[in-house]
Order: C-alpha cells, then sequence, then structure tokens
C-alpha cells in the first residue's frame, strides 16, 4: 500500500480503478455517480459543477475502456515516474486533462452542443505519453513478439490505434471526444519540449541517499552491491533519473553490470 501512495502513475491508476469500482457497486443498488463526475458539454452547467473538470478524468464507465487506459498509463508512467520522478507525472496527467477537458467544452460551444458528457482518462494519459515520447524517444523497449523496438514507434502506433478506433474520424469528422484528445497530446508535446530544455523545474523532496540518525551512521562501504543499487534504484523512483549525480548515474551502470555478470 505504501508502495502505491508513494509511487505516482500506481496512486493514479489505484484512483481510477477505486472510482469505477466505487460506480459498479452503488449501480447495483440503482444508485448513478456518473452524472455528478462527468464533464457536461454545456458550459453553464460545467460552470455550477466546477469539480468535473477534474474528476471525469478518473472516471470511467466501460471495464474495458479503463483496463486500455490503464495499461498504457502503466506502460508510459512508469518510464515517466523513473525519469523525472512522481510531480512531473501528476503535472503532465492533470494539465493534459484540464486542457482536454477545457477543449471538450469550447468545441461543444461552437458546434452548439449541450448534451454531450465527458468522461474518462484518455486525454490525461494520452499527455503523459506524449510527455515520455518526447523525453526519451529513443528509449529501447522489448517487445515479447518484436524484440527491442523504439519507444517512439510505440508511442506512434498507440496514437494511431487510438484514433482509427474513431469512426466518425474515419469519415473526415472529429468527434468532440477526439477533440479533448488531440487537445492532451498538445499539451503533453508542449510540456515535455518545456522539460526537455529546462524551462520546468518542479521542487522535488529532498532525498537522503544514506540515512544517518543519532545512534549510529550508515556508511556506503558497509552496504553490499545489491544493497546500494536498491538505494539508487530507489533515488530514481523517487525523485527521477534526472536526480542522480553523474557519480552515481556512472555507480548505477557499474553495479547492474556487476551484479548481471554474478
Amino acid at each position: 500500500m505504501q508502495k502505491i501512495l508513494n509511487t505516482s502513475y500506481l496512486l493514479l491508476i489505484a484512483i481510477n480503478v477505486a472510482i469505477l469500482l466505487v460506480a459498479v457497486v452503488l449501480n447495483l443498488f440503482g444508485v448513478s455517480v456518473e452524472g455528478a463526475l462527468m464533464l457536461p458539454a454545456n458550459p453553464g452547467l460545467a460552470f455550477f459543477k466546477p469539480w468535473t473538470l477534474v474528476t471525469y478524468m478518473f472516471t470511467h464507465v466501460d471495464i474495458m475502456h479503463t483496463l486500455c487506459n490503464m495499461t498504457w498509463l502503466y506502460f508510459f508512467g512508469r518510464l515517466l515516474c523513473e525519469y523525472e520522478g512522481n510531480r512531473h507525472t501528476y503535472a503532465a496527467y492533470l494539465i493534459s486533462g484540464l486542457i482536454g477537458g477545457l477543449a471538450f467544452i469550447l468545441l461543444c460551444s461552437i458546434r452548439g452542443i449541450t448534451a454531450d458528457m465527458l468522461t474518462g482518462a484518455s486525454a490525461a494519459i494520452l499527455g503523459v505519453m506524449t510527455v515520455t515520447a518526447v523525453l526519451m524517444p529513443k528509449q529501447p523497449l522489448n517487445l515479447v513478439i518484436l524484440g527491442e523496438v523504439k519507444l517512439i514507434w510505440v508511442y506512434l502506433v498507440a496514437i494511431l490505434l487510438v484514433f482509427l478506433s474513431s469512426p466518425q474520424i474515419a469519415k473526415g469528422s472529429i468527434p468532440t471526444s477526439d477533440i479533448a484528445h488531440i487537445a492532451g497530446i498538445a499539451s503533453g508535446a508542449i510540456y515535455g519540449i518545456l522539460l526537455k530544455k529546462g524551462l520546468i523545474k518542479l521542487s522535488r523532496k529532498k532525498f537522503v541517499l544514506y540515512p544517518r540518525d543519532n545512534s549510529s551512521a550508515t556508511k556506503k562501504d558497509t552496504l553490499t552491491p545489491k544493497e546500494e543499487l536498491n538505494q539508487l534504484l530507489d533515488k530514481v523512483r523517487r525523485s527521477g533519473y534526472a536526480s542522480l549525480s553523474s557519480k552515481e548515474k556512472s555507480r548505477l551502470v557499474e553495479l547492474s553490470k556487476q551484479l548481471q555478470n554474478n
């Protein structure tokens, strides 16, 4: 449980799944909560239900939709969390979801649509996926059937599948839900570019690699290679790969090779 609370992508997945389960259970008793959590297309209604601009991106009404979204979030969110830390993962998710929701309301207003409702984490997750692809496009991934593939190709195939699954796009029309997807991708691309250029910085929680207490000190030279590697990996998980010093990065590679050869 502690690992879920301290790991951004796992906590986001847990919230999405928890809301789905609560909704399913309440539906069995004839109580529907989805309507209170979905984002309405009507700007006036959305104004009086401002929480829906956040809750919609954690609310699903279909189990398969949830499964697909959570799979992509786990796959790309884990990489982003390891590379840049928890805070940037949360930021990418929430910013992409918010911009996607606002784009949905804007397009519906332009088209005069008032009855539509937006639900699902797709816009937010597409933003996370895009940030990850911008930061590490050449990251090698070992796929079961295809072998080693660069991350950018997996990302492009995923995006293609998202839009090909929409019959309206095939007819040359952009559905209101897909404008949220497009906005999520665009905001993720902008966030990723700014992050890559070092123009976005979020303060990180201080992390002591070798903690000390008043009674005794934990010395680096008393750690086994496996313990030292675990502490470095824990730092990466908490604060991102970029938080490692050049010496720590070199040590991480050295320890990984050493343990693989043993």
